[in-house]
């Protein structure tokens, strides 16, 4: 069985896309985090049953977009260090 070169599949699937569809995809999804704390968005989730690791579950959503936000920034740094987009 051919050994595969993990770091240089993700290498490549890093650099195929151009730098236009890395912006819109992240920002779709950042667009996605902070409409769903937003007022007519955020009534879904404004409850306080069911609840979540000892957390109302309005407060764990808030908590978790918090993550989420933190999880997209760094794959979107690490994309870039990547493709050499970095300056610094």
């Amino acid at each position: 069985m051919p050994r595969v070169n993990v770091s240089g599949v993700v290498a490549q699937l890093v650099q195929r896309p151009r730098r236009r569809t890395v912006t819109i995809l992240f920002s779709a999804y950042f667009l996605a985090l902070f409409l769903s704390v937003m007022p007519p968005f955020f009534s879904f989730v404004n409850r306080m049953e069911p609840s979540v690791f000892g957390l109302s579950f309005v407060l764990f959503w808030t908590l978790f977009v918090g993550v989420m936000m933190a999880l997209g920034l760094s794959a979107l740094y690490w994309i870039e260090c990547k493709r050499g987009e970095v300056v610094g």
